[in-house]
């Protein structure tokens, strides 16, 4: 015997997930302690290296998604440029402008966040 509870008597845990049962100890890495050199990830950057602006990620993530969105109307448009007669093309042009319009304005605006 080990000298703990029979295994009948053991309540079974809260949660079966591994990180429920983990004591975090030591900080998450890239995070270093008070007084302590940063690792990981953040050791790379000075502290004090410029601050990213908190939307960044989300608005590149707009801007690439505002790319593919584009390209998908292109090529339906060019898809159906064939037809003289398909109003739709006409369409779809003026969307890719206006598209392309809102990607220049976007990325300008990423420039001024960084």
């Amino acid at each position: 015997m080990t000298g703990g509870p029979p295994p009948d008597t053991v309540d079974p845990p809260l949660s079966t997930r591994r990180s429920a049962t983990l004591r975090h100890r030591d900080p998450p890495p890239g995070v270093a302690r008070e007084g302590a050199p940063a690792r990981g990830r953040l050791a790379h950057f000075p502290a004090d290296s410029p601050a990213v602006h908190p939307d960044a990620a989300a608005l590149e993530s707009i801007a690439s998604g505002l790319d593919l969105l584009t390209e998908r109307l292109v090529a339906i448009a060019d898809r159906r440029r064939d037809d003289p007669d398909d109003v739709l093309v006409a369409a779809l042009d003026d969307l890719e402008r206006t598209f392309n319009g809102a990607s220049r304005r976007l990325e300008r605006l990423l420039r001024g966040l960084r």
